[in-house]
């Protein structure tokens, strides 16, 4: 119950976060952007090799959030479309940033499905029961993943989602105190990012070998 209340306060906090000087943009700025991925998909722009009609809501939206730290979530929602354990796109990932090897959007979003299917090779049964093949192949993708995470960061330093995944990699790689640095990296584009901080504190839960009281210091150091 404990790590349901520090988890839930933490949330609440950070939704009450506003910054004293802040620009925020028209909230219909991104309705087009919003309206194509409901008519076409951004899946399905993938699977037709559309890469330049992909890339450019991708790049409003990182732009959006740049500008509104409240329009998070849309980020953070495109990107799950790109969250599938499917072998066969691996391909179509390649050959967009191939096409493109200076576009932030393929590299974040390549690393998004390396992690995923990462985290599918490993699965989700107990250490004891997870085979060292299993371990191999998520260390592997993993690996993948965090180097297109740093490409896309050092093209595009403000992404805040690549920081989130590369938290969650280096927590099951078991570098805490990388996790810790990503985390701090996260709040130094963004200091009031949610998905940061949801990710950075469930994964300090004691079962992923973290502790109450790290997860307590993370709410407390957010009201500061």
């Amino acid at each position: 119950m404990k790590f349901y209340a520090t988890f839930i306060a933490l949330i609440v906090f950070c939704t009450q976060l506003v910054p004293s000087s802040y620009a925020k943009e028209p909230e219909t700025a991104i309705n087009s952007d919003k309206m194509q991925f409901q008519k076409e998909g951004l899946r399905q722009l993938l699977l037709n090799k559309q890469f330049a009609a992909l890339s450019e809501p991708l790049s409003n939206l990182q732009k959006e959030y740049e500008t509104d730290y409240k329009t998070e979530n849309n980020l953070t929602s495109a990107l799950y479309d790109f969250e599938v354990n499917n072998p066969k796109y691996k391909s179509l990932f390649d050959e967009w940033v191939a096409s493109s090897p200076n576009d932030f959007t393929s590299l974040l979003c390549r690393g998004v499905y390396l992690f995923t299917r990462g985290a599918h090779a490993r699965g989700a049964e107990y250490a004891s029961e997870t085979s060292t093949n299993q371990f191999q192949s998520m260390e592997s993708l993993y690996r993948d993943a965090a180097v297109d995470f740093l490409k896309a960061l050092k093209l595009q330093p403000t992404l805040v989602h690549a920081y989130a995944y590369l938290i969650r990699i280096a927590s099951t790689m078991g570098d805490s105190e990388l996790q810790k640095q990503f985390f701090n990296a996260a709040l130094e584009q963004n200091p009031y990012s949610i998905v940061a901080r949801q990710v950075h504190l469930a994964k300090l839960a004691p079962r992923w070998g973290g502790s109450m009281a790290e997860m307590q210091a993370v709410v407390d150091e957010s009201r500061k």
